[in-house]
């Protein structure tokens, strides 16, 4: 690893815990940053990162389109006012893998600007790498975060069924339940929304708390609990054991729940764990919406291939291969979001638009999708987005991301407001 991305890593780690004296007091960035009698002081280091972030706001008279003001927005509303990457991702219109693109870019010019500014050079830069942070709560193991980021890059707007998962993993339980002699009490209120998360990250995490919880309980009572609340599900699950059990408590544990958290902050949830002779853990995960898309398009074969991306996601498609009896459709149920082929038989694709822009299903967001190279055509029509065919699953479900985000209100690109104000929140990687 060069210097630079030392640097680089040890930045990210203390902007991701900005308000968090405990980990911003063993961060070797204090000794390079700040004077030496203020390198100990935890809060000092967050001042200073939080300055380094202002001073990159741009001059008044710079337009609000300009990439300056989007660099500074990132960094202010990520790490300043805690911001996570979805809420993020959606009031810029964009999806989280593009986030995640720029939020790398915006790093590495606020990296060169400590760096220019404190006047660091290789020396100063290569004592970072015999600097050695402790592990702790924030800390992920780099294979699982290599396994996270390929979950995100492959399994593009995926949901799970809480209830489904939770009976595979009791399934997969039952012998160590067996073996520490657990009793296991299961409470889920009815009719739970999809969870927005992919289903294998669900299922990971699930089985790394139960396991944390049956061990802590042996011999004794694991119950769970689920419930809606506002919009997320909480999870309760709590260790109780028997009177005079001693119970067990594996070094592996404490590594199994902060895996838990990273598979939970991979779509937004969050953990926490408390309890010394008892083991209680809540755990929030957040729900899908389910989205409507009406798809119009006259070949069958399009249709279906579009049906199985869309399958397991938080959209919900409504085929139509009759683009006038699509137009109906469209104007009788107002669908949020429709995505429409251009070389239909009798109405086309750019006919349909037009009609669309002008009726009541003007307010929908419309995805041009064919085969012809008619971006610049589609846009002047009145289409919000386009993709070219073949279309790949990732592609079309980014896209889709980038339309259900665009809207919700506020939701302008460019130089857009965002909630303000620091909030306590589960640290996030990146």
């Amino acid at each position: 690893m060069s210097d630079g991305e030392t640097f680089d890593r040890h930045l990210r780690r203390a902007l991701n815990h900005l308000y968090e004296p405990d980990v911003l007091r063993s961060s070797p960035l204090a000794l390079l940053l700040l004077p030496p009698d203020q390198a100990r002081q935890p809060m000092a280091l967050s001042r200073a990162l939080t300055e380094a972030i202002e001073a990159l706001k741009p001059d008044p008279g710079t337009p609000p389109e300009a990439p300056a003001w989007r660099m500074y927005e990132l960094l202010l509303y990520r790490y300043v006012h805690c911001a996570t990457q979805a809420d993020l991702a959606q009031q810029l219109a964009i999806s989280v893998r593009q986030l995640r693109r720029e939020q790398a870019q915006a790093l590495a010019v606020l990296a060169e600007c400590l760096q220019r500014r404190h006047q660091l050079g290789s020396a100063e830069l290569a004592a970072l790498e015999t600097a050695r942070e402790p592990d702790g709560p924030g800390d992920e193991n780099r294979d699982l975060s290599r396994e996270l980021q390929w979950l995100q890059e492959n399994a593009p707007g995926e949901v799970a069924d809480l209830v489904q998962e939770l009976d595979v993993v009791h399934g997969l339980a039952r012998p160590l339940v067996a073996q520490y002699a657990v009793r296991l009490e299961l409470s889920l209120a009815g009719g739970l929304p999809p969870v927005a998360m992919p289903a294998t990250a669900l299922r990971q995490a699930l089985l790394l708390l139960l396991t944390a919880a049956v061990h802590r309980a042996s011999p004794g009572t694991v119950s769970l609990q689920v419930e809606r609340s506002g919009s997320r599900l909480a999870l309760a699950l709590h260790a109780r054991q028997a009177a005079g059990a001693k119970g067990v408590v594996p070094e592996d544990d404490a590594a199994g729940l902060r895996d838990a958290e990273a598979l939970l902050r991979l779509s937004g949830g969050s953990l926490s764990a408390a309890g010394a002779g008892t083991l209680a853990i809540k755990a929030w995960l957040p729900l899908a919406d389910v989205v409507p898309v009406l798809v119009i398009d006259d070949n069958r074969d399009a249709l279906q291939l579009l049906e199985r991306y869309a399958a397991g996601t938080r959209y919900r498609l409504t085929a139509s291969h009759d683009p006038v009896q699509a137009l109906a459709l469209a104007e009788k149920e107002r669908s949020p979001l429709i995505v429409v082929d251009v070389m239909m038989a009798g109405l086309d694709g750019w006919q349909l638009l037009q009609r669309l822009r002008r009726g009541p299903a003007a307010g929908s967001r419309v995805i041009v999708c064919t085969v012809l190279a008619q971006r610049e055509v589609a846009l002047a029509l009145g289409a919000d987005d386009f993709l070219r065919k073949p279309v790949s699953r990732q592609a079309f479900l980014e896209a889709l991301d980038r339309q259900w985000a665009a809207t919700a209100p506020g939701s302008a690109p460019g130089h857009a407001p965002f909630p303000s104000g620091p909030a306590p929140r589960a640290p996030e990687g990146g």
